[in-house]
């Protein structure tokens, strides 16, 4: 009796003892979102349109997504859904500019954060600044832009990143870093020291006229040389934010936070160029507004998952690498859970004087493998 009691001692000790160390055995988890990225703009998703070896590298050494989609092409509301794992209709919120209300909602950085996490957040592009409501569960939440400008570069963001990891690498923490380059207007740091900045932004303001009257029914207007022009723009900042993702990987190595972390990389939406009469991304929900990348490097692992998947996932597949168990108010699930998952994406106008939803606007496209059915309103 006494060696039956003991057997089951020690297996109940060793399973205690292989979670703790599953738990504890990587630290830090990174999250990078680039704002405004399509998946079929980096190079191992599609090699014909850029040249990103950086990016590239989180899927050689990690976890390939083949199949991720934003629930909502605006910045603002779809980074909601990662952190809260809920849709956006859930979440009132479908523009930027609104105020996201989050008291009575539990968020990614707060689960963190009790779990005795460091938490920071560093954001570059005015829209997800303090005031608008992602702040909840951040220790540190960096949002300071100059007084001319309403984004960072991501030179910019690196040189904030660099510091706080100095003086933090040796406490586990919960980091989120976000870029902008890859958003309208497509001018990166670079730019602003060379001379053709003003006839490349004259040049963009002439074609962003001419389209709008073309589809107005004025005028007559080349559309493949407007979509050239924007899209030779939209790759030389990935290829210059690319550059800077080499710089932060190096970062990584050089502090030693490498071996010590998990990280995501990801994006929030993606981006229009004249596909299906569209230009941006606030209006449609096809997939270059909706198909994203999603990389992850997670210890030894690596492949490719072909699973349909989409950033209301995102939290409850990283608390499940934690062992911590989902929230009931989380709609996501585990990524790494088999089984058909339907992929509900929504999109709605904004009376931008009371930030209220125009109800005839509203659009909702779903997605269940490799169907798609988008129903509009309007």
């Amino acid at each position: 009796m006494k060696k039956k009691k003991f057997i089951i001692f020690i297996g109940f000790l060793t399973f205690i003892l292989y979670n703790c160390i599953s738990f504890n055995k990587k630290l830090n988890f990174i999250l990078i979102t680039l704002d405004t990225q399509r998946a079929d703009f980096i190079s191992v998703y599609s090699p014909a349109n850029s040249y990103t070896p950086n990016i590239d590298w989180f899927a050689k050494n990690g976890i390939f997504f083949e199949n991720c989609y934003s629930l909502i092409p605006i910045t603002l509301p779809s980074h909601a859904t990662i952190f809260y794992s809920k849709p956006p209709w859930k979440l009132r919120i479908y523009n930027n500019g609104e105020i996201f209300k989050s008291e009575r909602k539990k968020s990614l950085a707060e689960i963190f954060k009790k779990r005795g996490y460091i938490t920071s957040a560093f954001v570059s592009l005015g829209v997800l600044t303090k005031k608008y409501g992602l702040t909840k569960g951040f220790d540190t939440y960096i949002d300071k832009f100059p007084e001319s400008r309403w984004y960072l570069t991501a030179e910019e963001i690196n040189s904030r990143v660099f510091p706080w990891l100095e003086k933090n690498r040796n406490k586990k923490f919960f980091l989120w870093i976000h870029y902008m380059d890859t958003h309208f207007p497509y001018f990166s740091f670079i730019d602003l020291f060379k001379s053709n900045y003003k006839f490349h932004k004259q040049s963009l303001k002439r074609i962003l006229f001419k389209s709008f009257l073309y589809y107005s029914g004025v005028g007559s207007f080349d559309i493949q040389s407007g979509k050239n022009f924007l899209e030779s723009l939209y790759v030389r900042e990935i290829e210059y934010l690319d550059f800077c993702i080499k710089t932060l990987i190096e970062g990584f190595e050089d502090l030693g936070i490498l071996q010590d972390s998990l990280l995501i990389f990801t994006s929030d939406h993606g981006e229009s160029f004249y596909e299906h009469g569209n230009i941006g991304h606030m209006s449609g929900l096809y997939n270059e507004n909706l198909k994203i990348p999603l990389l992850m490097l997670l210890e030894e692992e690596r492949g490719v998952s072909n699973s349909h998947v989409s950033l209301i996932d995102l939290a409850p597949t990283i608390l499940s690498m934690l062992n911590i168990k989902q929230p009931i108010s989380f709609h996501g699930k585990d990524m790494f859970v088999g089984g058909k998952r339907e992929i509900i994406a929504e999109h709605a106008a904004i009376d931008l004087a009371n930030f209220k939803v125009l109800d005839d606007s509203l659009a909702v496209a779903c997605i269940v493998d490799n169907w798609k059915l988008i129903v509009s309103l309007s």
